[in-house]
């Protein structure tokens, strides 16, 4: 799919010459696995789509019956007469003494990146930027008008995706009957939500990073393949829901290419796309700073005072254990496990512990 996506987003650059607009097309066509016989119709398409001379698409639109050969010679016949009408042009630059100046633009502050330099949008270091505080495009974060003050102070400007390192190959896959969502899931926090832009199946879609949630989660709109889910989804105010199913999808993270397996929990189509904690940890998204803290056990000690109370407890009634004297100590070596079974191992005992 990202030779596919790289294929249409293919366009004619400014200056650019159609025998080297052509000539990409068919490069990037040959690893997009089409049926042969449709790709002279899928370029045909991409010309008439992509091109930059209006007069040129205007020609080619009054054929009715435009076959990519007939497409090719009206390009090629109107980037000609293009060029030569240029040529026949009279000089007139010439007429410009040298007592004529031209008036050269201030710079001044811009109120889309709040940064000093000339008004023109090609010479902002936002254009074409997303806000991290309200996924808007083309401004940065310190000069978004769409945040309170207060949360301009609190939130630090973050880079969402360009840290993904590596690929993932598992979702969150906790082993338990019933996932955990930090929020609500028809009610996110906008303010607050961390979110990052990744593919499926080349269309764009804007994921919150849950770290308190235990799985990923994806509306039905996004999903294919839907399986059978037998669990349930509880909220942090401990009301439950039921999903309609679950998947496993490929994304793409559109900065870096790179392709991520990851396992989804399918809901209705009100709810967010999330990614929870341990995807996205494993995708770079999320990093823990274990040399800054002290890990403690995730348990309710307030549900279980009568454990946490700092006495030690006692059995009931007298245990006695017999020992055979003339029994001599044996130290066993460890039980070999297969290589391929040290991770799922390792991580069912770190779920144990």
């Amino acid at each position: 799919m990202l030779e596919r996506y790289k294929f249409g987003r293919k366009c004619q650059s400014e200056g650019e010459s159609f025998s080297k607009f052509l000539a990409d097309l068919h490069r990037l066509i040959k690893t997009c696995g089409y049926y042969p016989a449709c790709e002279p119709t899928i370029i045909r398409d991409r010309i008439v789509i992509d091109i930059r001379d209006e007069d040129i698409r205007e020609d080619i639109l009054k054929e009715p019956k435009l076959t990519l050969t007939q497409c090719i010679e009206i390009c090629k016949a109107g980037e000609a007469a293009t060029s030569h009408k240029s040529s026949l042009q009279p000089d007139r630059v010439s007429n410009i003494t040298t007592s004529q100046t031209v008036k050269a633009r201030k710079p001044g502050k811009c109120r889309y990146c709040g940064q000093m330099h000339v008004f023109i949008k090609e010479n902002c270091p936002a254009w074409g930027k997303v806000c991290s505080a309200c996924s808007g495009r083309n401004h940065f974060q310190s000069v978004c008008k769409r945040q309170s003050a207060s949360h301009k102070k609190m939130k630090p400007k973050v880079n969402k995706v360009e840290d993904i390192s590596e690929p993932l190959v598992s979702g969150d896959e906790s082993g338990s009957s019933t996932e955990w969502m930090n929020g609500v899931i028809d009610n996110f926090l906008h303010e607050r939500a961390v979110k990052c832009r990744m593919l499926i199946d080349v269309k764009a879609v804007s994921f919150q990073i849950d770290t308190g949630a235990t799985c990923n989660l994806l509306p039905v709109r996004y999903a294919s393949n839907i399986t059978a889910y037998g669990g349930t989804l509880t909220m942090w105010n401990d009301a439950v829901t039921c999903p309609v199913g679950k998947c496993r999808l490929k994304l793409v993270n559109p900065r870096t290419g790179k392709r991520y397996s990851v396992e989804f929990i399918v809901c209705d189509d009100d709810c967010k796309p999330l990614l929870g904690f341990r995807a996205s940890q494993q995708m770079g998204l999320v990093t823990i700073q274990e040399d800054q803290f002290e890990r403690v056990a995730s348990v309710n000690t307030e549900t279980y005072s009568e454990v946490f109370d700092g006495k030690l407890g006692l059995l009931p009634g007298l245990q006695t254990l017999k020992v055979n004297p003339e029994a001599t100590p044996r130290i066993m070596a460890n039980r070999r496990v297969s290589v391929n079974l040290r991770p799922a191992l390792k991580n069912e005992l770190d779920r144990m512990e």
